[in-house]
């Protein structure tokens, strides 16, 4: 009988595949041979919830840092984290809780918030932001992705009074950088097109700090 591949159980969210490969002894945190990637990664790449928990259960690690390979061209991808690879707020509030590093940046100085907002994920976004990503490494990547001017829409809906507390004022400041950046690239009517493009309730409240 062939060993059960742990990566596709991870990858397809095959829970009792993964638990059995894992009860056999296959080490949750050990890289794919050739690929170079990790089960805990495949899983949040397929946004596969109960593979998750199996995997940080049985001892996989949430900060890990790993540089895949790339098949197009062979060349790694590096200081890649699971949590970049999340793709709901429900795979990275168990990466966090599990002891992620929020503002971990890849080879190229992407964080998991950098990658949430290119690919314009307003709720995994919003998520980060209100978790406390650290904001100031969007304007070197702004001019990348107009998925920023999104983000900017999911920043701005920051809960009623957050601007009164000195974190929330901090995190206004960052965010006008943002806005400023985005504004210098011409980028602006794009960017009140987006805000404005918000529900009237949480126009309302953002209008104060905008």
């Amino acid at each position: 009988m062939a060993p059960i591949d742990l990566f596709k159980s991870a990858w397809s969210n095959d829970v009792g595949a993964l638990r059995a490969a894992l009860a056999a002894g296959a080490d949750p945190n050990e890289p794919h041979p050739r690929a170079g990637t990790l089960p805990l990664q495949l899983a949040c790449q397929s946004d596969a919830i109960e593979s998750i928990d199996l995997l940080l259960e049985a001892g996989a690690r949430a900060d890990v840092v790993f540089s895949p390979v790339c098949r197009v061209n062979g060349g790694l991808f590096l200081n890649r984290t699971p949590l970049m690879y999340a793709r709901s707020v429900a795979a990275a509030q168990r990466l966090l809780d599990a002891g992620a590093q929020l503002d971990s940046a890849d080879g190229n100085g992407w964080t998991a918030l950098v990658w949430a907002a290119y690919s314009g994920d307003l709720a995994l976004t919003a998520f980060l932001v209100d978790r406390g990503a650290d904001l100031a490494v969007c304007p070197k990547f702004a001019k990348k992705s107009l998925g920023l001017c999104k983000f900017l829409k999911a920043v701005s809906e920051l809960p009623p009074g957050a601007q009164e507390t000195e974190a929330g004022k901090d995190r206004r400041l960052q965010l006008d950088a943002v806005r400023a950046f985005l504004m210098g690239q011409g980028n602006g009517g794009l960017l009140d097109r987006t805000l404005d493009a918000r529900p009237p309730a949480a126009r309302r409240r953002a209008t104060p700090g905008r």
